[in-house]
């Protein structure tokens, strides 16, 4: 097509097309600007919101694992509580087990009239003392229950006092020996 029109019109028409075709790039260039800024919000708000989410569940972790190391200490301080109970009674010594044998070494008519239970103070090789004085009818009987108590394994050290001896009849005696085995 012949453009028949006067160079002023031509240079018109020329600029206004310029200006059409930079009002179009720049209102595409504003939307472009205002979907990439949009497209930035959103990755924003995203990552905040993702980053909310974090911060919950890891509140909701150190909470948990607040109560878990409450209850750890607690679990510790219990073992700590049953080993110092367990030690505890691991130390004491039944004393029964030791009477029960002194009684099954007593001839009939012989009673007690005291019995003393004296621990080592080193543990190892010192072993419980113990001393018991008793009545005792006559020589024979008393003669009697320290042959049971030599006879006995449990028993070392036997030791009856030479007081003991001096009456022939109605006998106060007093004997002390070392218990050997293992007190449970």
């Amino acid at each position: 097509m012949i453009n028949l029109l006067p160079e002023e019109q031509k240079q018109k028409l020329l600029e206004e097309e310029h200006f059409r075709l930079t009002l179009i790039l720049g209102t595409l260039f504003i939307c472009f600007l205002v979907c990439l800024s949009l497209i930035l919000f959103l990755i924003k708000n995203y990552t905040s919101w993702d980053l909310e989410a974090e911060k919950i569940l890891l509140s909701q972790k150190e909470k948990t694992l607040s109560l878990n190391q409450d209850l750890e200490k607690e679990i510790k301080q219990s073992n700590i509580f049953l080993f110092e109970l367990d030690s505890f009674y691991g130390q004491v010594i039944g004393v029964t087990q030791v009477l029960e044998i002194v009684d099954g070494t007593l001839p009939a008519k012989v009673y007690l009239t005291s019995f003393d239970f004296i621990l080592p103070r080193t543990k190892g090789k010192d072993k419980p003392r113990i001393s018991i004085s008793g009545f005792s009818p006559d020589r024979n009987t008393l003669l009697n229950f320290q042959e049971n108590l030599k006879n006995e394994q449990s028993f070392s050290d036997i030791y009856v006092s030479p007081e003991s001896w001096i009456e022939p009849e109605n006998l106060d005696f007093d004997i002390s020996f070392r218990f050997n085995k293992e007190i449970q």
